[in-house]
């Protein structure tokens, strides 16, 4: 049976984080953080993004990292009501290799996933992010995910 049926839309990326059960969800429209009781009851709203979605919720069974809107972002504490998701700084080190110019070929361009990797250094990058967000081992798959849609969204970007 489903955990909560009261809820219409999508339930995402569902993970026990520290004695909740915490999900993506777009039942009220904007997909957002939230997390219940195993029981279903208990139901908490932890975000309150407007515009975009909070996508990739990843966790190390006490924390809460997502990207939205290219952003990642840590919940600390689902157990507290009045906890705060905090967006993290990111910085994401290496020269400009590119310049993207009417005089660039397009096999030039940096392009990620898909088969074409011109820089190894992204997966360095997502060790320190995994090292800001903690160190924990599974949030190194986290910042792994998050950075690569960071990275696709970014590499989106310079194509138009």
């Amino acid at each position: 049976s489903r955990l909560l049926p009261g809820l219409a839309g999508h339930l995402d990326c569902p993970m026990f984080v520290g004695g909740r059960i915490a999900f993506l969800s777009d039942h009220e429209g904007v997909g957002n953080l939230y997390s219940c009781l195993p029981d279903g009851s208990g139901l908490r709203r932890h975000t309150d993004h407007a515009e975009f979605y909070a996508r990739n919720a990843a966790t190390d069974g006490q924390r809460v990292v997502y990207q939205c809107a290219g952003e990642v972002w840590l919940a600390e504490d689902l157990a507290d009501p009045a906890g705060v998701p905090r967006r993290l700084e990111v910085r994401l080190g290496g020269r400009v290799r590119y310049r993207f110019g009417s005089e660039c070929r397009s096999e030039d361009r940096p392009v990620l996933g898909a088969g074409r990797n011109p820089d190894a250094g992204h997966v360095t990058r997502a060790v320190e992010l995994s090292r800001l967000v903690g160190g924990a081992a599974g949030m190194l798959a986290a910042g792994v995910a998050l950075f690569s849609a960071a990275m696709g969204a970014v590499t989106d970007r310079f194509r138009r």
